[in-house]
């Protein structure tokens, strides 16, 4: 397999991924600021520049602003007290990014859904 063909398909396979993500995100079986955070480790291998991608920058934007909120496998290593009040912040940040969340994931399903 050649260079290009290795890149073709590890591309193809990352497109499927985040169209896995983003489904998973709308239809609610993964968190928003979860999916975001996975979606956002995809950026630099499926656009030219998250940071100006209208949908990677959201998904940036949410994974650097919650990355002091405990959620998936990360919620393990925290106390239960601590736990209450994180939800709390974990609950109102997801309910303001919902809408925007939401519309990126929409559109990553649209973009990379005939790979």
């Amino acid at each position: 397999m050649t260079r290009d063909n290795h890149y073709d398909l590890k591309t193809r396979e990352r497109k499927v991924q985040a169209v896995g993500l983003a489904t998973s995100v709308l239809n609610g079986t993964l968190g928003i600021i979860e999916g975001a955070r996975e979606l956002a480790t995809l950026g630099h291998i499926l656009v030219d520049d998250w940071r100006v991608d209208p949908d990677f920058v959201v998904f940036g934007a949410v994974a650097s602003e919650t990355d002091d909120l405990p959620v998936g496998k990360d919620r393990e290593r925290w106390e239960a007290v601590a736990l209450v009040e994180k939800d709390a912040e974990v609950k109102s940040f997801e309910t303001r990014m919902q809408a925007k969340m939401y519309g990126a994931c929409r559109n990553v399903t649209r973009r990379f859904t005939d790979v």
